[in-house]
């Protein structure tokens, strides 16, 4: 065999690697690859492709067989990688594992993990399907830096590292920092501006008495003055980002074949039009993204030129690709070019380091200028390291920039984690939408399985893809399927779908040619100006683009969320045609059904399952009618609809009703015996984060250790947004847990996110917060009152530093009481409401400062004192154990009340606190003095016999629990609504042992809260639907 290349996902399927001679009639190349999974054969020099006789793992896929890499990865029958795109993380900070199981190994697969609290079970979910494999999925609330995994079949199995002998788990690692593109771009709808096509400045559009006819590549005289003109009808359309065209020095009408690409044409109005176009683009609120051409430039090229005339002996030399000098013109000039016909556009040596760095030098020179990113053409001729760099170069000068590729290969996940780059765009999404919408060789349903298997094996969220029906070097869809119905029906869905939209100028007008068989690259038919007068205009899918880039804008689902793709159910007496396709957006609670009839039988279908019961029609296109809230929804034919799912009116109302009154529903309940309750928890408490600034020997978060070995977990956004209804619902935040929650950033979301969740209905809500009080400078203690805190704990281990500052590690005392200090001075001059007080544990090395403690409390002028039990975590805690009932503590005791008599200070003594609620008083007299001092420094009603009913704690990553961290954990938030946890079987066990524990007569004395619960709605559906728990 004399000659072998590789071809596969190391880099691109349509790039090979020569291999070379080895010893014994082998073939070798050695390649450096990150974590994933790599599909890849041999081709031989007689164009033969071949498996890889020595690796018996493979995956096909569309009847295509190739032998597949793992690196890092499991083994049989589990296929997966320890990183992209089989485990991803997503911007809000959850990790996303893929797996495929080899089909006849099973009908599921379960995930076992452990970020270090004990190991979880979690169930995958099947999302698509290929000829050899099932493909699953899971999303896990992975909060700490690495966790360790393996998969369960359904034999018991367990499949851990691709490795001989013990199964041995795979290690995930957290990204430091996650890589998360600007929110600008999360929420874009792009629209790209052929600048020579586009409008021409000074003319209200008017493309002059010989505009080109239609095919021709002369110039039309589009410029970039007639794209600040515009800007108020882009701006009114929709469209956040603009993408112009190449704008450099050039003789073409495209320029992507660059003379100068530091010059802007001076035919485009040059450089002074282009910041002009910047500065109103900037105060409209869009963003502009230029284009560069990498691969080649034109021959007219300085550095080319010199080349031309100097020969081997030009520093420009190693720039390009000589082959034979001197050069001529024609199709073999001596030089490689771009494309067989265009002789004159040498190609460039991006592996060059002069090539390279004079790139990067012209990116960072025109984002300097003011762009706020580019487009990399044909990415796929790029090498990684280049994209890289430029992505770094840029972001040196504008940090919130953009770098997006166009790429035809489908690995997009190799150029956005390896190359740095933002996004790429969805070819293969686009050729499922043709094979759809205009070949006809798929059904509806043959579709969404295509798009499924491309989204799992995309391995990013929406925001890392562009989606299109056209791009600038492709026919229009209007063109291809020759009827307006049609290319109104692809339009909205791909408008809609996942992927940032990325729209064609004059696509939303209707602009087409129906000019067949034109080539990639060579559609000039399709490139013809953009008519200014509005009567040429299809107005009514004008008006269809608007509204979808209205809707996206609005609704966070189709901007942020998901995409699933559920099966069509014909109604009763109706139809679900072959040609129709169903996506559902979702994010958090909000979910959007939007329905593409595609061929021309009417359908008539029920709403899909999954989701609350009922919905709103939003927007359609063609003939499209909901009969009621509850379906069915009716089709024309080539129509769609867009229908935002929520609770029926009825039900939706009684839940309004029941919110504010959970308080007297919890107590209710109690009262009766009842295990579940119609409310949210009215007292939540979140852990924020295990990390800590401190290392006191005696945590009893263990965050000193658990920070060491990277298993401290911290909230991610993800959980803020599942909070949200439980923050609504509830009337008390608690922030007590884990490490020191203002080490965190996300405490200032959690607290505005609570602000405007309880906003939404009357009362007073209370935010009680417990630091160490080394960040509790000025600035942070006003921010915490402007964010509702009203309740302020600070931990102190001692009345002087030499005992304090030992026993908390890192801390400083002197510091800690000037910023108390500072707080309780600002809070006299503002009148703020907040109550601020000192927690002390008590230890057999602090004991005999109990009475400097008080004195110290009394002179800060703080309203409380709690005087707290040790917890015996570990060995120096056990050691540091002292009885409450000890002589010593007692004396102690009876001194620190001495020197806080006359004092407003209250004193909780919470070392032996007396079980029982205030229900119970009439049977131990020292109940009621020390519930009233408890819920005084705690600025809550605490009543310990129903917490049950109203206190859930919360762990960063959604985890929780009845009551407190104590307590058995009752589920994830992550896989269930926090009203299903809530009555769930761990809860239900939970009450039904504290029911044990009272009563029925006591109970029923139990004291109610203010506002009896009273509802004068009557929902009467026979049961409510699983979709609107």
């Amino acid at each position: 065999m004399p000659f072998v290349e590789l071809a596969g996902d190391m880099i691109h399927w349509y790039r090979l690697t020569p291999l070379a001679r080895a010893p014994g009639g082998w073939h070798e190349v050695e390649l450096r690859l990150p974590a994933g999974c790599y599909g890849y054969k041999f081709r031989t020099g007689d164009g033969e492709w071949l498996l890889d006789p020595e690796n018996p793992r493979t995956r096909g896929c569309d009847g295509v067989r190739n032998s597949v890499l793992l690196v890092s990865g499991s083994a049989e029958p589990v296929l997966h990688a320890a990183g992209p795109p089989l485990l991803s993380w997503e911007p809000e900070g959850r990790a996303v594992l893929r797996a495929g199981l080899r089909r006849g190994q099973g009908a599921g697969l379960r995930i076992s993990w452990d970020e270090g609290h004990g190991e979880r079970l979690t169930t995958m979910r099947k999302v698509a399907e290929e000829d050899e494999h099932e493909l699953f999925e899971t999303f896990l609330p992975v909060t700490a830096a690495a966790f360790a995994y393996t998969f369960l079949l359904d034999d018991g199995r367990r499949v851990g590292r691709d490795t001989a002998g013990p199964v041995i788990a795979l290690r995930g690692v957290r990204p430091r920092p996650l890589p998360t593109p600007p929110d600008w771009w999360r929420d874009a709808a792009v629209y790209t501006v052929l600048l020579d096509r586009f409008r021409r400045g000074g003319g209200a559009g008017s493309w002059g008495p010989d505009p080109p006819a239609p095919g021709e590549r002369r110039r039309a005289g589009g410029d970039l003055e007639g794209v600040r003109e515009a800007l108020p009808y882009l701006q009114d359309l929709g469209v956040t980002v603009l993408h112009l065209t190449p704008f450099c020095l050039s003789g073409s009408a495209h320029r992507y074949d660059a003379t100068d690409p530091r010059q802007v044409d001076p035919a485009l109005g040059g450089e002074p039009a282009l910041r002009r176009l910047l500065a109103e683009a900037r105060h409209r609120g869009l963003r502009v993204i230029g284009d560069i051409g990498l691969t080649h430039v034109h021959r007219s090229f300085a550095p080319f030129q010199d080349v031309a005339r100097h020969g081997p002996r030009s520093r420009y030399w190693s720039w390009f690709h000589p082959y034979r000098f001197p050069f001529q013109e024609g199709p073999d000039p001596g030089y490689a070019h771009y494309r067989e016909e265009n002789w004159d556009e040498p190609l460039l040596r991006l592996e060059d380091d002069e090539v390279q760095q004079y790139l990067s030098d012209t990116f960072q020179h025109w984002t300097a200028c003011g762009l706020d990113g580019f487009r990399l053409d044909a990415a796929a001729e790029v090498p990684l390291a280049l994209c890289r760099r430029l992505g770094e170069a840029v972001r040196q000068v504008q940090p919130e920039a953009v770098l997006f590729a166009e790429l035809i290969p489908d690995n997009g996940h190799r150029y956005r984690d390896a190359g740095g780059l933002d996004a790429v765009t969805e070819f293969v999404d686009q050729q499922a939408l043709y094979d759809w919408l205009w070949r006809g060789t798929a059904t509806g349903a043959a579709t969404a399985r295509r798009l499924a298997w491309r989204r799992f094996w995309r391995g990013a969220p929406g925001h890392a893809t562009l989606g299109f029906v056209g791009t600038q070097d492709q026919p229009r869809l209007g063109t291809l399927v020759g009827d307006r119905h049609r290319t109104r029906l692809g339009l909205l869905c791909q408008l809609l779908r996942v992927p940032v939209p990325l729209l064609l100028y004059g696509d939303e007008v209707g602009l087409r040619s129906g000019v067949e068989g034109q080539r990639f690259e060579d559609v000039w038919p399709d490139r013809r100006p953009l008519p200014w007068d509005e009567g040429s205009w299809d107005l009514p899918t004008r008006d269809l683009v608007r509204q979808a880039l209205r809707l996206r804008r609005e609704r966070a689902a189709l901007r942020r969320g998901d995409e699933e793709y559920p099966v069509a159910t014909p109604a009763p007496e109706g139809t679900a045609p072959p040609g129709l396709l169903l996506v559902r957006r979702r994010l958090g609670e909000e979910v959007l059904d939007l329905f593409f009839n595609g061929g021309e039988a009417e359908a008539r279908v029920a709403l899909p399952a999954g989701a609350p019961s009922a919905a709103d029609l939003l927007l359609t296109t063609g003939e499209a009618t909901l009969r009621d809230e509850q379906g069915p929804l009716q089709l024309g034919p080539w129509s769609g609809a867009v229908l935002a799912r929520r609770l029926p009116r009825a039900l939706a109302q009684l839940w309004t009703e029941l919110l504010p009154q959970g308080a007297a529903l919890a107590a209710q309940a109690y009262r009766s015996g009842k295990l579940t309750v119609p409310a949210l928890p009215g007292r939540l408490y979140v852990t924020v984060t295990e990390g800590c600034n401190l290392r006191c020997p005696a945590c009893i978060n263990d965050s000193p250790g658990r920070q060491a070995r990277g298993e401290a977990r911290s909230l991610t956004p993800w959980l803020l947004a599942r909070l949200a209804p439980a923050l609504g619902a509830a009337d008390y935040l608690g922030l007590t847990g884990g490490g020191e929650s203002l080490t965190s950033p996300l405490i200032w979301d959690l607290l505005r996110l609570f602000r405007q969740e309880r906003g939404r209905r009357p009362g007073q809500p209370h935010v009680h917060l417990l630091s160490n009080g080394m960040l509790l400078t000025p600035t942070v203690a006003a921010r915490l009152v402007d964010e509702g805190v009203t309740s302020l704990g600070v931990s102190l281990d001692g009345a002087t530093a030499a005992t304090n500052d030992r026993l908390r590690l890192g801390g400083d005392l002197a510091r800690i009481t000037a910023h108390l200090a500072a707080l309780l001075d600002q809070r006299a001059r503002t009148g703020a409401d907040l109550r601020v007080g000192v927690s002390f544990t008590l230890m057999r090395d602090n004991l005999t400062e109990l009475p400097a403690m008080g004195r110290l409390a009394r002179g800060l002028g703080l309203d409380w004192l709690k005087v707290e039990e040790l917890f015996p975590a570990n060995a120096f805690a056990r050691a540091q154990l002292v009885s409450p009932a000890a002589a010593e503590v007692r004396e102690g005791l009876a001194t620190l009340r001495e020197v806080l008599v006359g004092s407003p200070v209250v004193l909780v003594d919470h070392l032996a606190p007396p079980p029982g609620c205030r229900c119970q008083a009439a049977h131990d007299p020292t109940i009621l003095p020390f519930r009233d001092a408890d819920d005084f420094a705690n600025r809550a009603t605490f009543h310990p016999c129903r917490m049950a009913w109203e206190q859930a704690w919360i762990e960063p990553d959604g985890l929780v629990r009845p009551v407190d961290h104590h307590h058995p954990p009752a589920g994830l938030l992550d896989e269930q609504p926090l009203l299903e946890l809530w009555n769930g079987p761990v809860l239900q066990q939970v009450r039904r042992q504290a029911l044990a524990a009272v009563p029925g007569e006591l109970r029923r004395r139990c004291p109610d809260e203010p506002g009896a619960f009273r509802t004068g709605n009557r929902y009467t559906a026979e049961s409510p639907r699983s979709g609107d728990v």
